[in-house]
């Protein structure tokens, strides 16, 4: 699935934030967050890394904070570098949190 077109690509992300998230949205400026329930997790890390592969995880990888219920992860961070269109996909009109 590496080699998916920008437009699938963005869409598969959308679905597999709809099927695995409990919630989404922007919390800052530069901030978009999904918050994956533990049940969840597995899945939605399996489905980033086919969207992405494991270079995800070059650099130490990137954060999740843990919370009583899910992880809350910043997908800007965690994709930084893959140029993902975040603000087109997800407006912040759409997505504010």
């Amino acid at each position: 699935m590496k080699n998916l077109s920008d437009s699938m690509r963005e869409a598969y992300l959308q679905e597999a934030i709809e099927d695995c998230a409990d919630e989404c949205g922007w919390i800052s400026e530069n901030e978009f967050c999904v918050w994956v329930d533990y049940v969840n997790f597995d899945v939605f890390m399996d489905r980033l890394k086919k969207l992405f592969g494991n270079g995800i995880f070059d650099d130490g990888g990137f954060v999740g904070h843990m919370k009583h219920d899910c992880v809350c992860i910043d997908l800007c961070e965690a994709l930084e570098g893959y140029d993902f269109p975040f603000e087109e996909v997800f407006p912040k009109s759409e997505y504010e949190h």
